[in-house]
């Protein structure tokens, strides 16, 4: 079930304010609200930008977290997936901390996490709200910090990125990836003018280029422990699958990061890898597909047992039939 009227309740925003900002009328927002009518692609994506979410949080349909993730500083839901302060990751030889902002429910999982880390189990995951996943290699790592944003910044060590802050929607995201491979669409059912222009003006104001968004939006960055640092673009389910070995350990002794489109297997070992810093709205893309297939080989198996039932039955009453004579 969609979060219409509870984002823009906790929001403090009316019907009429909505429809306005998104050059529509209240009636429309009333029926998407109650499910009487979906909103377009355009209208969603703008909806996730006022509310500072995605549009899969706003449908209820997130593969992330069962709470609803916001930029903000507001919990939507009573949750904690909401804006917290920052993970900050020193790696060896490198002078400043990279920092990322994180929810208070991923603040609680990595400090739950690094309790637990040890020579059987060394990496943890974290999510971003500034669009990545990242697996860390806890003992390869110089320093990690915890900064709750009420805190004061870490002295000489506070260099903030373009989008380090609070980060963006993941709609942004996507939007500058598609704005990155040539993939923009001009339809107003995508994207409507004045998302647009919002996008522009980032653009414009962060003096990104496609160069640019393909490095921090779009590529995933391996941090070897040699110090060597590399860009790729691995298939998505691959990233999924090394979020899952860190996630829940089978012992194996690679990921396979291999690209979709080059012909080229390429497994690294985990112990030669520090930090591997993923683009989260294509594992979130990677884990909608899975969920996909996973519901079509269910209603499958659903339907090829009840044919087997209905079989069976038939037979079971033919076998019943007195014979004629």
């Amino acid at each position: 079930m969609n979060k219409f009227k509870e984002f823009r309740q906790a929001r403090g925003y009316t019907q009429g304010q909505i429809a306005e900002m998104l050059k529509t009328t209240q009636q429309s927002v009333a029926r998407w609200e109650s499910s009487q009518a979906e909103p377009s692609l355009a209208a969603l994506r703008d909806l996730a930008i006022i509310y500072n979410t995605s549009v899969d949080d706003l449908l209820g349909k997130s593969p992330l977290s069962n709470s609803v993730r916001t930029n903000s500083y507001f919990a939507m839901d009573g949750g904690d997936e909401h804006f917290w302060g920052h993970l900050g990751i020193l790696l060896p030889g490198e002078k400043y901390s990279s920092w990322y902002p994180i929810t208070f429910q991923a603040a609680k999982q990595v400090d739950a996490a690094i309790q637990r880390a040890g020579t059987a189990e060394p990496w943890i995951a974290v999510s971003t709200l500034n669009n990545r996943m990242l697996l860390i290699n806890v003992p390869q790592v110089q320093r990690i910090y915890m900064l709750d944003d009420n805190a004061d910044q870490v002295a000489d060590d506070w260099e903030l990125g373009w989008d380090s802050y609070q980060g963006h929607s993941l709609e942004v995201y996507r939007a500058l990836a598609e704005w990155a491979m040539g993939f923009s669409e001009e339809d107003e059912q995508v994207s409507s003018e004045t998302f647009r222009k919002a996008l522009a003006h980032l653009i414009d104001e962060e003096g990104l280029t496609e160069d640019l968004v393909i490095e921090r939006v779009v590529d995933t960055h391996i941090h070897f422990t040699s110090g060597q640092v590399r860009r790729c673009s691995p298939n998505e389910r691959h990233l999924l699958e090394a979020l899952y070995e860190v996630d829940t350990p089978s012992g194996q002794l690679v990921f396979n990061l291999s690209e979709s489109d080059n012909g080229l297997t390429t497994y690294i070992p985990l112990n030669a890898v520090r930090l591997i810093n993923m683009p989260l709205y294509q594992l979130v893309d990677a884990m909608k597909t899975e969920h996909e297939e996973y519901g079509r080989l269910l209603a499958k198996e659903d339907a090829e047992a009840l044919l087997k039932k209905s079989g069976a039955g038939t037979v079971q009453k033919k076998r019943g039939r007195p014979r004629k004579g």
